[in-house]
C-alpha cells in the first residue's frame, strides 16, 4: 500500500469475493478505508480492482480458512503491513444439506465446522484481543437467522450457526463498557446474496456498524435493531424494500 495512504483506517474483510461480503468491500472503499480482503474464490482479484477503482488502496489475497494453516497465514499477512486494524467484517461460512442416507460425507462436514466455526473464533478471538488491548475498534460478524431455529436437513450448519451467534453474544456482552463493539449481521433471507439488495445491505450494515449498534436483521422489507424494533439505519432515510 502507498504509504501517502497510512493516515486511511485499514479494514479487513473475509468472504469478499462475492455477495454480501463483496458490497461490504466496496462499502468500505467508499467510505475512506483501505482493504485487505480475503477469499478462497480467485475472483477476489477481480473485487480487489472494483475497491481500487473506488479510491482504496487494497491487497487481496487467496486463501482457504477452513484450513488452520490459512488462518495463520492470514495473520501473518496481516502483521506485515505494520498498520493497525480498525475493522474487521468475518462474512464467511459454507453449508451442507443432507439426511442420514445422502452421500454427503463426514469430510465435507469437518470442512464447514473448520470454517463457520473453528475459523470465525479464531478471528474474531484474535482480533477482539487486539482491539481490546488497543483500546478501540469494530467487529462486524454476518450470521444467520437458523442460528435460532430447527433446520431438518442440514444439522450441522445449522449447529456452526447457533455456534456463531452465542460466541458473538458472548463475546459482546464481555466488551461491554469498552471501546470495542461488535455489530451481528443476520441476513434473513437468502436472496440477498443474488440480488441487487446485497448492495442495500451492505449500506446498511455499514451505517449500523459505524454507529455502534449490535444487532441488524435484514430481509422481510425491514430492518429491525436490537430488541427488535424496527429502525431507520443512519443516515439514509427510509430503508429499502427487499426481495424475499
Amino acid at each position: 500500500m502507498e504509504e501517502n495512504n497510512l493516515n486511511k483506517p485499514l479494514a479487513v474483510i473475509t468472504g469478499a469475493s462475492s455477495g454480501v461480503g463483496y458490497e461490504l468491500a466496496k462499502q468500505f472503499a467508499k467510505n475512506g478505508y483501505d482493504l485487505i480482503i480475503i477469499s478462497e474464490n480467485p475472483a477476489i482479484v477481480e473485487a480487489a480492482q472494483a475497491c481500487s477503482a473506488l479510491g482504496a488502496q487494497v491487497e487481496s489475497y487467496v486463501i482457504d480458512l477452513a484450513d488452520y494453516n490459512g488462518v495463520d497465514e492470514l495473520k501473518n499477512k496481516i502483521e506485515e503491513f505494520e498498520r493497525p486494524v480498525e475493522v474487521v467484517s468475518i462474512n464467511m461460512g459454507i453449508g451442507t444439506i443432507s439426511d442420514l442416507s445422502s452421500e454427503v460425507t463426514w469430510e465435507k462436514e469437518l470442512n464447514l465446522l473448520n470454517l463457520n466455526v473453528i475459523a470465525t473464533a479464531h478471528l474474531e478471538k484474535h482480533f477482539t484481543t487486539e482491539m481490546t488491548q488497543k483500546k478501540h475498534g469494530k467487529i462486524l460478524i454476518t450470521s444467520s437467522v437458523i442460528g435460532t431455529l430447527p433446520a431438518p436437513l442440514q444439522a450441522i450448519y445449522q449447529a456452526s450457526q447457533a455456534f456463531v451467534k452465542n460466541y458473538s453474544e458472548s463475546l459482546r456482552s464481555q466488551l461491554q463498557g469498552s471501546s470495542v463493539t461488535i455489530t451481528e449481521l443476520v441476513p434473513a433471507s437468502p436472496e440477498v446474496n443474488f440480488s441487487q439488495s446485497a448492495a442495500e445491505v451492505a449500506e446498511h450494515a455499514f451505517q449500523y456498524m459505524i454507529g455502534g449498534e449490535e444487532y441488524v436483521e435484514v430481509g422481510l422489507n425491514k430492518f429491525k435493531s436490537e430488541g427488535g424494533q424496527s429502525s431507520t439505519p443512519r443516515p439514509f432515510g427510509e430503508p429499502p424494500k427487499l426481495k424475499h
